[in-house]
């Protein structure tokens, strides 16, 4: 085997899921803080679908825009209230 295998097998390696991105007009979710709800907004690969995609509040489901992306939305207020 492989090290590198061996190395992800053993747990020294962790896997990364590369993050889920929508296709053209496809419906995702995101979690807006102001509101403190989710929405839904169909991706045309806007400035705004772009950004929310790369701050990681960007979900094939309102289950997961409402726990992750609520706990994201939250995480990146806290750090720029601290500054």
């Amino acid at each position: 085997a492989s090290i590198f295998l061996k190395n992800l097998l053993s747990g020294d390696y962790k896997a990364v899921p590369k993050p889920w991105k929508p296709a053209e007009r496809e419906v995702y979710c995101y979690f807006e803080l102001c509101e403190g709800m989710f929405k839904k907004k169909t991706w045309y690969g806007s400035d705004y679908d772009l950004a929310m995609w790369k701050l990681g509040n960007c979900f094939k489901t309102a289950e997961e825009a409402k726990t992750k992306g609520k706990e994201i939305m939250e995480q990146i207020q806290k750090e720029y209230e601290e500054e």
